[in-house]
């Protein structure tokens, strides 16, 4: 989100209910130590309740889990879903179920529960880092997979590090049997284990992979960024043609005629042995998790708690509360500050309470910028974009359905937005139209200081420059996917991202800060030198008042996607649940 007068702001969201911290290495600027203690954050609005499912594991009829934010997880008895007492309020990425007595689940630092049929408790995983995927072939098999190339493995009595040889984030992992495992991520990353070490396998792709699934020896898919469907026949990775351009989230492979994949507005997929096709759901949030058990017994996992369920003919909606994630947050003064987040969610604060807007979509909208009342720029899900005149909220056409991560507005005839598979779209105040980014990798955010100086940041550390002409990479020294950028001024600019990187410009190299933390960094709004804040996983608020990265404490537990400074005494930030904190001395 952006909002450009005397000073900008913008953030990228990305999921929802905490705030986030940056994090990573080291640069110097005068200023004034971070002082956390002074400053406080209160609850404006609460969290609505769990929110968003993350994965889903069927280990027959009668039992299957789902979990997702705040802890939550969630049991199916072949007639009911309800709640297990988690013991932890920290997201929840990954669940895998061998038997009724054996299921473990994984989520942010480093967390790992195991349920042995009567209650859920922590087992220690010796990290801090995110946990995002975790398969167990028995009780002494399992693995688990993470940010920064983190890799687990647990023999029955502890979990142990295992060598992956790459610093990507793991997204998900499917291990087959001992010797059969495979795990994937950022940047195409696939690493396949043989029993005794972990190996590079080449994708042919360099899109974000987030799902991976294994039938057996011959017959593995794996999916991600833009529809991106892969195969692994036994000797090579090669594409698959999925149906979609939307970003898949999660696979399911039950035998080589019935494969199951989800992902953005409600999409789901299903490969019969030859080709993709579409299925019609019964929402268009965004689908994160799926588990086949047979034909006629398929579970998905996804936003507002929602599961879905298939017969073998049709899709149901088995529960779902709906109750939603706040992406980006951007405020133009005291009395007009915007969030936005899934099922075409926008709240307006109005200086006394929040209030939604009618957007005319359901899309999951992810960030906004703001020039003023009555010219205010939403984009999201599905290419949307929406535009809004002082009145009334209104599309505009991109000529994209690409996913829309953020946007940035100078005036009314400069406005960029970018997305996935590196898209960039250029507004000249009559029509959107494409310009050339010279790469594949998915782009999350973009800030416009001036014509002959935007920044665009994404996947794999890209960080992409605009001259006024052209577009062309600058190095950024990381892989880590930066989720936000931010600039003052042509010498002071600021992106996060992944395992609490923070990168700072001075007009001629970036060069890393320290952020004190290895949770992803979602959001950074800059103020001024000394007043920066990024926000991130497990709730964290980070504050730079000049020379260094401190916490301050936001009683928040989940991801915070959003953050928007208006002064020192005005300080938003949004996440998971529809949680919108207010911050100031």
């Amino acid at each position: 989100m952006f909002y450009r007068n005397h000073f900008r702001m913008t953030f990228f969201a990305s999921l929802v209910l905490c705030l986030g911290v940056l994090s990573s290495c080291d640069s110097n600027n005068g200023g004034n130590t971070p002082q956390p203690g002074v400053f406080a954050w209160t609850v404006q609005q609460q969290p609505q309740g769990g929110d968003e499912l993350r994965d889903v594991s069927a280990l027959d009829e009668t039992h299957v889990w789902a979990v997702g934010h705040a802890g939550t997880i969630l049991i199916y008895d072949g007639t009911d879903w309800s709640s297990q007492a988690s013991g932890t309020t920290i997201t929840l990425r990954g669940v895998s179920a061998v038997d009724e007595t054996h299921v473990w689940a994984v989520g942010d630092r480093g967390t790992i529960l195991f349920y042995d049929g009567t209650d859920w408790s922590p087992q220690a995983s010796g990290t801090t880092i995110t946990l995002r995927g975790v398969s167990a072939v028995d009780e002494t098999h399992v693995w688990a997979v993470g940010d920064r190339g983190t890799i687990l493995f647990y023999d029955g009595t502890d979990w142990s590090p295992q060598a992956s040889g790459t610093t990507d984030n793991l997204w998900g992992v499917s291990a087959l049997d001992e010797t059969h495992v495979w795990a994937m991520g950022e940047r195409g990353t696939i690493l396949f284990h043989d029993g005794t070490d972990w190996g590079p396998q080449a994708s042919g792709t360099t899109d974000n992979l987030w799902g991976v699934s294994a039938l057996d020896e011959t017959h593995v898919w794996a999916v991600g960024v833009g529809g991106t469907t892969l195969f692994y026949d036994g000797t090579d990775w090669g594409p698959q043609a999925s149906s979609t351009t939307g970003n898949l989230w999660g696979v399911s492979a039950l035998d080589k005629t019935h494969v199951w994949a989800v992902g953005d507005r409600g999409t789901i997929v299903f490969y019969n042995g030859t080709s993709w096709t579409t299925q019609t759901g019964t929402t268009t949030g965004t689908l994160r998790g799926v588990s086949a058990l047979d034909e006629t017994h398929v579970w998905i996992a996804g936003v507002g708690r929602t599961i879905l369920f298939y017969d073998g003919t049709s899709w149901t909606t088995q529960t779902g509360t709906n109750t939603g994630t706040l992406r980006g947050v951007s405020a133009l003064d005291e009395t007009h500050v915007w969030t936005v987040g899934t099922n075409g969610t926008i709240l307006f604060y109005d200086g006394t309470a929040w209030g939604p807007q009618a957007s005319g979509t359901t899309a999951f909208l992810l960030d906004m910028s703001i020039l003023d009342e009555s010219r205010v720029w939403v984009v999201g899900g599905g290419g949307t974009i929406l535009f809004y005149n002082g009145t009334a909220w209104g599309p505009q056409a991109s000529g994209t359905t690409y996913f829309l991560l953020d946007v940035s507005a100078l005036d009314e005839s400069r406005v960029w937005a970018i997305g996935s598979a590196g898209t960039i779209l250029f507004y000249d105040g009559t029509a959107w139209g494409p310009q050339a980014s010279g790469t594949a990798d998915s782009l999350y955010s973009v800030f416009a200081l001036d014509e002959t100086h935007v920044w665009a940041v994404g996947a794999g550390g890209t960080i992409l420059f605009y001259d006024g002409t052209s577009w062309a990479a600058q190095v950024s020294g990381t892989t880590h996917s930066l989720h936000s950028v931010f600039a003052l001024d042509e010498s002071h600019v600021w992106a996060v991202g992944g395992g609490g990187t923070i990168l700072f410009y001075d007009g001629t190299d970036w060069g890393p800060q320290v952020s004190g933390t290895t949770d992803i960094l979602r959001d950074v709004s800059v103020l001024d030198e000394s007043h920066v804040w990024a926000v991130g996983g497990g709730g964290t608020i980070l504050f730079y008042g000049g020379n260094d990265w401190g916490p301050q404490a936001s009683g928040a537990t989940d991801t915070l996607y959003g953050v928007s400074a208006l002064d020192e005494t005005h300080v938003w930030a949004t996440g998971n649940g529809e949680i919108i904190l207010f911050g100031t001395k």
